[in-house]
């Protein structure tokens, strides 16, 4: 991602292979092989980023940063109807980087 030269989520999603952006009136719209975006399903880390106030429950691009993304995968095919029927299309999954450093927590006293 780094290397690509992209500055956010938007942009690293245009130069992928078979995603086109379009704008319009503020909303970004994805289209995969072709179909709009209810048929395409973006998730973060597993997790559907869908505005719920759109008719077409648009995706959502504000609040995802590039700088924690490790990569974005593309699944479209014969594979995307196991994310359901908003997969029509495809799935686009952006991934985090892991964290390297290890989170504890103790609870007590620690005599």
């Amino acid at each position: 991602m780094e290397k690509s030269g992209v500055r956010d989520v938007k942009s690293a999603l245009a130069i992928l292979p078979g995603v086109s952006l379009a704008e319009s009136a503020g909303i970004t719209g994805i289209f995969l092989r072709g179909l709009s975006s209810n048929h395409v399903n973006l998730m973060y880390d597993g997790i559907r980023l869908q505005d719920v106030s759109t008719p077409q429950g648009t995706p959502i691009f504000s609040g995802v940063l590039l700088a924690p993304v490790e990569r974005i995968e593309v699944v479209s095919g014969s594979q995307s109807p196991f994310y359901g029927s908003a997969s029509l299309s495809g799935v686009i999954d952006i991934i985090p980087k892991q964290n390297d450093s290890e989170f504890s927590t103790a609870i007590g006293d620690r005599t």
